[in-house]
């Protein structure tokens, strides 16, 4: 959104291109036009799977049709996890939550990588961390809470030459503060 690309339509149009599955990991999704097309391509006959936290989206289950399934996640504290999978190919993530104010308010971003390894580990729902090489760039993802993720960050932080960008809801963890500082 600080770029002023319209999310809703850019996640709208990615979900449109599945053929097969649609596994989403979200805090909240309200937003009916996403709720509509969803509905729409279970209908198409392609099997949705839909992970949400708990206290949100009691709603949801008035979409319900064969093809979609909703699952609230009972753990402790929120859930956080904001990711797509696309016909375990193609992945989405970013910081928006699948909200009208989310999508279009609010300063979020949206990343998209097509990574089959990746795409398929996730929506079977295994690992909490990969690891990949694109080009000559080395890719790890860790699904938190996750034992590494944290000496991951500071080694990533301390090995930076130019320039850090970073991306956050908030920003409070003070060792990667004082290794930034």
């Amino acid at each position: 959104n600080h770029l002023r690309d319209d999310l809703r339509q850019t996640t709208l149009k990615a979900l449109n291109l599945a053929k097969h599955t649609i596994t989403i990991h979200t805090y909240a999704l309200t937003d009916r036009a996403i709720l509509e097309l969803l509905q729409k391509k279970a209908l198409d006959g392609v099997t949705i799977h839909i992970y949400y936290h708990k206290n949100n989206n009691a709603h949801l289950t008035k979409y319900h049709k064969d093809n979609l399934y909703f699952h609230p996640i009972l753990g402790k504290g929120l859930m956080h996890e904001k990711w797509i999978v696309i016909d375990e190919t193609f992945c989405l993530f970013g910081t928006a939550n699948l909200t009208p104010s989310s999508l279009s308010m609010h300063d979020n971003f949206l990343l998209g990588l097509h990574c089959p390894g990746l795409a398929k580990a996730l929506s079977k729902g295994g690992s909490t961390d990969f690891k990949q090489k694109f080009g000559d760039q080395n890719f790890e993802l860790f699904l938190l809470p996750h034992p590494n993720a944290l000496g991951k960050v500071i080694n990533t932080l301390e090995s930076a030459k130019k320039t850090i960008t970073l991306a956050l809801f908030t920003f409070t963890h003070p060792e990667i503060i004082n290794t930034l500082l």
